[in-house]
């Protein structure tokens, strides 16, 4: 079981060494916009303003109004 383990570890070693600096950057950015932005944007809390590589989230009343809830 211990030499799975190892194997396992190093593909995920040279699997990281073999994404660019960009690739990283977008993995992370996705990351995010699917555990947060989206779930937010669909609630309602906040909003996606912009297009392509520039995009600004704002946060409407009904986020403001459940900040001041559970603040």
């Amino acid at each position: 079981m211990e030499e799975l383990d190892d194997k396992l570890h190093s593909l995920e070693i040279h699997a990281k060494q073999g994404r660019s600096k960009q690739d990283e950057k977008s993995a992370k950015y996705r990351a995010l916009d699917r555990k947060y932005i989206q779930p937010l944007t669909n609630w309602n809390f906040i909003e996606v303003v912009g297009d392509g590589r520039r995009k600004e989230i704002r946060i409407t009343p009904e986020g403001k109004n459940i900040l001041v809830f559970l603040g």
